[in-house]
């Protein structure tokens, strides 16, 4: 199923043991009552839109993708409004934001270690991402366990140097018939992911072909990889 004129992806959590074979779900509208935390970022990124979903850490400060929040016209929607970023802070691998609007109350997302899913067993969820007009997306995807990404991305012909095992990040395995659609509009859309209804990833790349199909595994940032970071630009963030 194709986006035009929508947006975003989502997680799932239902366990498997040992490789599966990957089938990724449409992309289907979702409910964004079911997703309260999640928060539209739009930015620029080198003359092009670029819209991620984020969350808030605290009352000014939302995590989000890397390459989202930049740039004079930068904004967070809040409560259907457009708050400007005062500020961003990055290692290049996740991005705090801070906001003028100073009335946000809630929900925030906790950085608690035990509310974060550990990628020691392949899990299906949820990719989530937004579009321009605010309306909220998601598809399931299979992701694996940190020790089988390596042999996916043999198994698909990509040099396994290319993903991480030391934590920092995340793949979702390859299904050749995926829609990954959303990454050919005008916009960049960057999804996060999202397991238990904890946003636990930031999308780092899609590997998507022009006619909108998969062609690699997905990369993914993982969020407790950069705990003490987070942290340490958001000390009021919940620990």
């Amino acid at each position: 199923m194709g986006l035009t004129g929508q947006l975003a992806i989502l997680l799932m959590a239902t366990c498997y043991v040992g490789r599966v074979d990957a089938a990724d779900g449409p992309i289907v509208q979702l409910n964004s009552a079911d997703y309260p935390y999640l928060v539209m970022v739009v930015g620029d990124d080198n003359g092009d839109l670029t819209i991620s979903p984020g969350v808030f850490l605290s009352t000014q400060l939302v995590l989000s993708h890397v390459d989202v929040g930049f740039g004079d016209t930068a904004y967070v929607v809040v409560g259907g409004k457009n708050q400007p970023v005062a500020n961003v802070w990055t290692n290049y691998n996740v991005a705090v934001y801070k906001i003028c609007y100073k009335k946000y109350a809630g929900p925030f997302q906790a950085l608690t270690p035990s509310n974060y899913f550990d990628f020691a067993t392949n899990v299906t969820a949820t990719i989530a991402f937004f579009y321009g007009n605010g309306t909220l997306f998601g598809q399931t995807r299979t992701v694996l366990a940190t020790a089988n990404c390596p042999q996916e991305y043999t198994d698909t012909g990509i040099d396994s140097s290319f993903i991480s095992t030391d934590g920092s990040e995340a793949c979702a395995q390859f299904d050749a018939t995926g829609d990954c659609s959303y990454k050919t509009l005008p916009e960049k859309i960057y999804p996060v992911l999202v397991i238990n209804g904890v946003v636990v990833a930031i999308m780092n790349n899609a590997r998507c072909l022009a006619n909108g199909l998969y062609n690699a595994p997905s990369e993914f940032n993982v969020i407790q990889f950069y705990r003490d970071y987070i942290l340490s630009v958001a000390p009021d963030a919940i620990p």
